[in-house]
C-alpha cells in the first residue's frame, strides 16, 4: 500500500516535516511512502480531516487530510487487523496519527533551531459532504 505526503510549506520545513512522517510509518506501519508536490489550485475536499495546533516560537497548524478508504485502511494496519469501518475508531486513529508526526516535527523543530514549540490535542473532524 503506498501514501503519499502532501506539502505546501518551506524547502527546510518540508524536509523536518518528511523525516516525521518517515519514522513515524518506518516504525508502525508495513507501507512504502512517496513525497509529492500537490498543485493546490484545484478544489481539495477530503473525507477526514485531523489538525494539530503548534504554539510558542512557531505558530501554526498541522493538517493530515485523508479520503475515507484511505482513513479506513490506515485504521485496519495500526490494528493489525481488517475490520468493518467504525467512524469513532478511525476518527481515534486519525487523530493518533497526526499526533505522532506532530509530536516528530516539534522535536526536530526544536532540535534543529532550538525553539520553544507546544502542540494542542488533535482536533478530528469528518466532511458531511463528501466528494
Amino acid at each position: 500500500m503506498n501514501f503519499s505526503v502532501e506539502t505546501e510549506i518551506a524547502v527546510g520545513w518540508q524536509q523536518i516535516l518528511e523525516e516525521s512522517f518517515r519514522e513515524l510509518v518506518e516504525t508502525m506501519l508495513p507501507i512504502e511512502i512517496q513525497s509529492v508536490q500537490r498543485d493546490w489550485s484545484h478544489d481539495f475536499c477530503p473525507d477526514l480531516a485531523a489538525e494539530i495546533g503548534f504554539r510558542g516560537d512557531v505558530a501554526g497548524s498541522l493538517g493530515l487530510f485523508l479520503p475515507w478508504n484511505a482513513a479506513h485502511a490506515l485504521t485496519n494496519l495500526l490494528q493489525g487487523v481488517d475490520v468493518p469501518p467504525n467512524p469513532e475508531e478511525i476518527h481515534d486513529v486519525a487523530g493518533e496519527v497526526a499526533n505522532l508526526i506532530a509530536g516528530g516535527l516539534k522535536q526536530r523543530i526544536r532540535e534543529a533551531n532550538d525553539l520553544a514549540v507546544e502542540i494542542s490535542v488533535p482536533r478530528v473532524q469528518a466532511n458531511p459532504n463528501p466528494a
